[in-house]
């Protein structure tokens, strides 16, 4: 998933579309790494918040003129007690962390829409440890896991609404996921994250599994919102 090592200039990517599908992936990982937390502390018994701390970590790391460097993730740094504990856990979230895409800085307004997912994860991380990604997506809809996904969806929305120019597919993506269909959808998406970690496993690539089909049920838009 990590970009190959060569000057930035050199790498031309296509935008309008790609670039939304971007900021869609970034919203995505959040979920991911949510799998991959959990993942972990079953595995290991550190709790799901001090797997990673706290210290801000800009998704911006790279930039020329034309192009820069963004990770999927932003996150702090990984608790050096998992690596005492499994090595290979470690390397599996450090890896996770540090996976970057190159967008166009022109066509990303990177101050405006990076800027605005950057600031998401502390936002979302105390609902995030709260979801059970280990439910098959049938029984994913509980009460509990439709009321925090959806507070995260609602953070995520407040967060790209002021920049819908590159964020429509995100927005759309937000608005489906909603739904009793979407949140299946999204809990078909990170299941193979989950094993995969249960099974130190190396992780599937969040490219190939944004090219997974969707399954939302576009004919009923009802929420399936619960107050805890």
């Amino acid at each position: 998933m990590c970009l190959p090592k060569q000057r930035i200039d050199d790498i031309v990517l296509p935008g309008g579309r790609e670039v939304e599908q971007h900021v869609e992936m970034r919203l995505r990982c959040f979920f991911f790494l949510g799998a991959v937390l959990q993942a972990i502390t079953e595995k290991t018994g550190i709790p799901r918040e001090l797997l990673l701390d706290s210290v801000d970590q800009r998704a911006l790391h790279g930039q020329s003129m034309n192009f820069a460097k963004v990770r999927l993730v932003r996150a702090g740094e990984v608790n050096p007690r998992l690596g005492e504990i499994n090595h290979r856990l470690y390397r599996t979230l450090v890896r996770l962390i540090g996976d970057e895409q190159v967008v166009p800085v022109a066509e990303y307004h990177l101050n405006e829409v990076t800027g605005a997912i950057d600031r998401l994860h502390h936002a979302i991380l105390l609902d995030m440890a709260c979801i059970d990604f280990s439910l098959d997506p049938p029984n994913a809809t509980s009460p509990s896991n439709c009321s925090r996904v959806n507070r995260i969806l609602d953070t995520m929305h407040s967060a790209l609404i002021g920049n819908p120019l590159f964020s429509r597919t995100a927005l759309d993506w937000v608005a489906n996921t909603r739904t009793p269909a979407g949140i299946q959808d999204l809990f078909r998406y990170v299941a193979p994250v989950y094993q995969a970690v249960l099974r130190e496993q190396e992780l599937p690539s969040v490219e190939t599994l944004l090219e997974r089909p969707r399954l939302y049920d576009n004919s009923s838009r009802e929420c399936c919102r619960s107050s805890l």
